[in-house]
């Protein structure tokens, strides 16, 4: 009889246990950090980013398992800062929920995309507004199991609306969609004969009615990356070699994007580069100071 007894204690022990953990199989082990993403810059001295706090988290999958811990991301919140003093300008006096695709356009708004859906965060007067969810029409922007287009990077476009690009920018059948923030759409749009030349770009946008686009100046033999390349309506306007040129002491491995009104460039070995487009002369502005970002700060060489 004791044996049972003990039998049954043990077995209500373990059945104790096993659901004293259901309720709480994690905790937080207070380890923290934060991680930024550059946006553009705003003036001479301001930069805008995104920053979004992770926490390490251990959770136990079953009862006899070990803890698995991992980072776990808080939502994501906007803030601008001196890169100069590195002092705090402004920063987003709430989270921002569930967004996870950011662009700033221009110098003067930042957009964040997800879900069929944009919030904007107007950087003169601090308003936000929200879209709503979009509707889409023309060709689909979305393809089973590709999340490029969860995250899609937003541009200024021609006759004041914004173009959406893929992160694949290869694809023929749906390339980008056109994004009306009046009539609140998305047209998906496949490649013409008019626009057929931004698919080799890199990146692209439209200023004053203009588009420009970024892609890498290739050696003799089209193979080698050795400078960047800006194209104005499909029309040479500047090229940029990199070796021992405008701060550059190296050429491997070139891509570029669009931060704004900012082209990051980015290198093998180093650091992103910043450039900065004269739209009025469609130049390169070689004036402009040299400034390396890693994302989480920029340095003036």
């Amino acid at each position: 009889m004791k044996n049972i007894m003990f039998g049954g204690w043990l077995l209500a022990g373990l059945i104790a246990l096993a659901f004293s953990g259901c309720g709480d199989k994690g905790y937080y082990t207070g380890k923290e950090y934060n991680d930024s993403t550059l946006l553009g810059l705003v003036g001479d001295s301001t930069a805008v980013f995104v920053q979004q706090l992770y926490k390490e988290y251990c959770e136990q999958e079953g009862l006899l398992d070990g803890y698995i811990c991992q980072d776990k991301s808080g939502t994501p919140y906007i803030r601008i800062k001196n890169f100069y003093t590195d002092s705090l300008v402004w920063e987003t006096d709430k989270m921002v929920d569930f967004y996870d695709a950011f662009s700033l356009i221009g110098d003067t708004a930042v957009f964040a995309y997800h879900n069929k859906e944009i919030i904007i965060w107007n950087l003169n007067d601090k308003t936000v507004t929200q879209t709503g969810t979009l509707k889409f029409s023309g060709c689909s922007l979305e393809y089973p199991n590709d999340y490029n287009f969860s995250a899609p990077r937003i541009r200024p476009w021609t006759d004041g609306k914004y173009v959406m690009l893929r992160e694949d920018n290869y694809i023929d059948s749906c390339a980008y969609g056109i994004l009306d923030l009046e009539k609140k759409t998305v047209v998906g749009e496949s490649w013409s004969e008019e626009t057929e030349w931004l698919k080799a770009c890199d990146d692209y946008m439209a200023q004053n009615g203009n588009v420009f686009c970024t892609w890498s100046l290739l050696d003799s033999l089209g193979q080698k990356k050795e400078g960047l390349t800006l194209l104005k309506n499909a029309i040479l306007s500047d090229t940029l070699r990199f070796s021992n040129n405008y701060g550059f002491n190296e050429n491997r491995y070139v891509e570029s994007k669009w931060l704004g009104s900012i082209v990051s460039v980015s290198l093998l070995a180093k650091d992103n580069r910043l450039l900065r487009i004269d739209f009025d002369k469609s130049k390169i502005d070689t004036l402009f100071p040299i400034l390396w970002t890693n994302d989480y700060q920029i340095t003036e060489e």
